[in-house]
């Protein structure tokens, strides 16, 4: 299981959070080129073009007309937090953080702003200004999901019980998550808790219908902890799981895939 940003967890602002329009790109650009030909002072106009060239990835474009639109009207703000997830996208943090501090020193509880520093903070190796940023940001989202609490628990990765505490409190709010419970195995793994991640697949195992996975997920935990018999056993249960499905299903790439490895596995701990 790979670690994701810190930002991942979160519902990341997209430029799409504040654009409404539709169709080509190329064509959305072209007609707010032309009506910004008509009128060169509408700033709004300029934020629109802005958010367009920055889904198309035209960086520089995008930071001339968010910084035109910040000029023809200062008191448009979102032009502060744009600017900064811009030069954050472009792993630009040094230029990103002042925007990021005036929109927030301007909306102090505004989730989305922190979330933005949040990963600013992220990419300046301040890991304790993240957290707090994220925190906050917490605070003030209105409707979290799970995403929510994995983004603080990564936050927290270097201390993981406080990580652990923030995916049981995602637990007690959503109930079984799988997401959550798929975070919970990877912090515990890394850190070499192999006896509180088997418990944790096992719970696993026991609600989902589908075992073939986590069945080599536990073989490879059983591994690490050398426990090569378990292991084994493990491995060869999934490769009854895997051989027990439809045929359709056994025929997935996915599966060919997953059943190349347990038998690869099993081979090699036979020996």
């Amino acid at each position: 299981m790979l670690r994701t940003m810190i930002l991942t967890g979160f519902l990341c602002l997209s430029f799409t959070t504040f654009l409404f329009a539709h169709g080509d790109l190329h064509e959305q650009i072209e007609r707010t080129s032309k009506r910004i030909e008509k009128q060169p002072d509408n700033a709004e106009l300029y934020l629109k073009r802005g958010q367009l060239y920055a889904q198309h990835d035209e960086f520089e474009n995008a930071r001339k007309d968010f910084l035109k639109a910040r000029e023809l009207n200062p008191d448009l703000t979102i032009t502060d937090l744009l600017l900064a997830k811009v030069y954050a996208e472009n792993q630009k943090p040094y230029e990103a953080l002042p925007y990021s501090n005036t929109f927030l020193k301007n909306h102090p509880n505004d989730a989305n702003g922190l979330i933005i520093r949040a990963g600013i903070f992220q990419q300046l190796k301040n890991n304790d200004a993240a957290k707090a940023d994220l925190e906050k940001a917490f605070d003030n989202i209105e409707s979290p999901n799970p995403g929510h609490f994995i983004a603080i628990a990564e936050a927290h990765h270097s201390d993981f019980e406080t990580a652990l505490n923030w995916l049981q409190k995602g637990q007690k709010k959503f109930g079984f998550d799988i997401v959550l419970k798929e975070k919970e195995v990877e912090i515990l793994v890394e850190n070499r808790k192999y006896d509180r991640a088997i418990l944790t697949v096992n719970e696993i195992l026991e609600r989902l219908p589908r075992k073939e996975i986590w069945l080599f997920e536990k073989g490879e935990i059983y591994e690490k902890a050398q426990n090569q018999e378990a292991a084994l056993t493990n491995y060869k249960m999934a490769l009854k799981a895997v051989q027990d499905l439809p045929k359709r299903i056994q025929g997935t790439r996915k599966m060919m895939e997953l059943e190349a490895r347990v038998l690869e596995k099993i081979e090699s701990l036979s020996k």
